[in-house]
């Protein structure tokens, strides 16, 4: 989980050291001085390099405003050059200014444009021009969420980088790259890189250098379950971070990942103590920064070893709201699912839906399957780029014999493109026809779907009627004499007051009949009432039955209400009558259209492979009122772990 900040780190790091160290680089100047150099150049491009000096300056002093002013002038300067070298110093320049102030499509618009200027360039200032360029782009794109041409960008750069000999920014790059198959998952390619990077940072005299590569392998340990490694990795950083400026920006990284060990290992009161002293540091900063994503995730993990899934759930909550806020769609995904999770282990179901459907919804923007398989092949293309070249030059040896052989080669290309349209016009033809064949199959389909939903509208509106015809012939026919039979023995002192009582309770079961059969509150109140009876009428001592409403509409049709209603009725009395529960929640959402039900009870279970049990004459009737809801029922039933029946359904 510590990837997302991890990279986020590395990227700000890169982005400093390739734009910094081309500006310490240069003789600082006062920008009088350098405005006269400017003004005595005699060439277009002579002024443009000037210019160059002047917006850094300027950007030393954080004016943004005349940077920008001089970075223009060299722009509208370049179109008059011939030189792609200087039009892609230009292009630089601006770039440069926009980065800084994080416009990223704009830095992205020209530092693209710079590569494409001096994409077939040998200069070595253009070299190094297009090393800077490349790396910052890939630094942007990785930002975005774009690893395939993140890593594309620096495989590029590693063949300039060999030629201008810049070990400092190599050593950023090949960081990069093992940052970005962690990303990816591919762990042995990143370990590779890893290897060259501890080795290029172990020759660094400095201990600030090396404490971020340890770190990063340490993490690359863990997500390759090797803890042992992983504890190596460790010590080493602390050593070095012991040895560092005091100042330095590594501690708090340092004691997430060692929190996070020590929660890995079953050591929770240990992992409690590093995120304590984690916070204790943090506290004296008004701003955390990049250090937010690796704290947060270290409190998440050390929680959820403990079992404390509520605030595991509050961590990722904070990571998903940060990372909303940051527009970091990898995080969002991965705590996005932790919430779901963690919400279902607290059976918070609602909030586990809800997280749910976010995640799904996430998922199907961020594709890294086919970014696994493009990074691959970003890397196979860098190592097979000696073999290009040699096929290259065996090209060039066969020119002879294929100038020999062209008329030939032309009789065969015309008689293949005859054939081949002749191919495609039989292939279109038989696509044509396969195509109206299978748009004829799915519109029958669909007729005898509508003809079905008919049928079992039908049938249902029978079953309504019959059953509204038989309650007020028990209401109004039999309850009425029964009741006027009751008046009469009542006054008649020969008559036993118990046969009155047992009357009394056969009319009151009489008038219960006649109310489930058509529910007058349902009539009388609407759907959210006459359900909350529902579950009330079912409830006794022994059993505790919970309504949950959210949006029930009033607008809902008559016939609708009558089906969720009858849908309902019939769990209630399936769960009633077979699973010995004691508890049942009945969960109503409305969400526009879409009308979503949950019945759940504690109950023995049964195996819903079983025919006996899925097949029976009660969920029959459930399956016919949602189908004709055109709805969806999912039941999930194991044995002794009771029962959830989940319903989609459209109003």
């Amino acid at each position: 989980m510590f990837y997302q900040n991890m990279r986020k780190v590395i990227l700000i790091i890169t982005y400093s050291v390739l734009f910094n160290t081309y500006i310490q680089a240069q003789q600082t100047k006062e920008i009088d001085s350098l405005v006269k150099v400017l003004q005595n150049a005699t060439t277009d491009t002579g002024r443009i390099s000037a210019i160059g000096e002047v917006v850094k300056q300027y950007l030393v002093q954080t004016d943004s405003v005349n940077a920008f002013k001089y970075a223009y002038s060299a722009a509208s300067l370049a179109q008059k050059v011939q030189s792609p070298l200087h039009k892609a110093y230009a292009d630089h320049l601006l770039g440069y200014i926009h980065h800084l102030l994080q416009h990223e499509d704009s830095a992205i618009y020209y530092y693209n444009r710079l590569l494409s200027r001096l994409e077939s360039s040998t200069d070595p200032k253009a070299v190094r021009l297009m090393i800077y360029g490349a790396n910052n782009l890939a630094a942007l794109y990785s930002k975005n969420g774009n690893m395939r041409k993140s890593v594309e960008l620096l495989v590029d750069n590693l063949p300039r980088l060999d030629r201008a000999n810049d070990k400092q920014v190599y050593e950023f790059t090949i960081h990069n790259l093992s940052e970005s198959f962690i990303i990816t998952g591919e762990y042995k390619k990143a370990y590779l890189y890893m290897q060259q990077n501890i080795a290029l940072a172990e020759e660094d005299p400095q201990p600030e250098a090396r404490v971020n590569p340890y770190l990063s392998a340490a993490f690359l340990m863990y997500k390759m379950d090797s803890l042992s490694r992983m504890q190596q990795y460790l010590t080493k950083a602390k050593e070095n971070l012991d040895k560092a400026r005091p100042d330095n920006d590594y501690k708090v990284k340092y004691l997430a990942y060692k929190a996070t060990w020590y929660a890995k290992t079953g050591q929770i009161k240990a992992a409690n103590e590093q995120m304590e002293e984690a916070f204790f540091i943090v506290s004296k900063w008004p701003d955390i920064g990049n250090d937010f994503y690796d704290l947060y995730t270290a409190k998440e993990e050390v929680a959820a070893a403990a079992g404390n899934y509520k605030a595991a759930r509050e961590a990722a909550l904070l990571l998903y709201q940060k990372a909303r806020n940051d527009k970091y769609a990898e995080i969002l995904l991965a705590n996005a699912l932790l919430i779901a999770n963690y919400s279902a282990r607290l059976k918070d179901y609602k909030t586990a839906y809800e997280y749910s459907n976010l995640y799904a919804s996430l998922s199907d923007s961020i594709r890294y399957t086919e970014t696994v398989l493009e990074v691959s092949e970003m890397e196979t293309m860098y190592k097979t780029a000696e073999k290009e070249k040699q096929i290259t030059r065996l090209q060039g040896e066969k020119q002879q014999v294929l100038l020999e052989n062209k008329n030939q080669q032309l009789l065969n290309t015309l008689l293949g493109t005859g054939a081949g349209v002749l191919l495609l016009i039989i292939l279109l033809l038989a696509f044509i026809y396969r195509s109206s064949k299978k748009q004829a199959a799915l519109q029958l389909k669909k007729v005898e779907q509508e003809q079905e939903l008919k049928l079992i509208q039908a049938l249902l509106d029978g079953e309504e009627r019959e059953r509204l015809r038989v309650a007020r012939d028990l209401h109004d026919g039999l309850g009425g004499a029964l009741a006027g039979i009751k008046l009469k023995l009542s006054h008649d002192p020969a008559v036993d007051e118990k046969v009155v009582a047992q009357l009394e309770s056969s009319i009151s079961e009489l008038r219960r009949i006649a109310r489930n059969l058509m529910p007058e509150r349902l009539m009388q109140s609407g759907l959210e009432t006459a359900l909350k009876d529902l579950c009330a009428s079912f409830a006794n001592p022994k059993l505790e039955i919970e309504f949950q409403a959210n949006g029930i509409s009033q607008d809902i049709p008559l016939t609708t209400q009558v089906n969720i209603y009858r849908i309902i009725q019939e769990l209630l009395a399936n769960s009633v009558k077979h699973s010995g529960a004691t508890k049942i929640i009945v969960q109503c959402i409305q969400e526009g259209k879409q009308f979503l039900v949950t019945v759940e009870d504690n109950g023995k279970g049964f195996s819903v492979t079983d025919p006996q049990h899925s097949n029976g004459l009660g969920l029959n009737n459930i399956h016919s009122r949602v189908k004709n809801l055109r709805g969806s029922m999912d039941i999930v039933s194991e044995i002794d772990e009771g029962t959830s029946v989940n319903i989609e359904l459209y109003v």
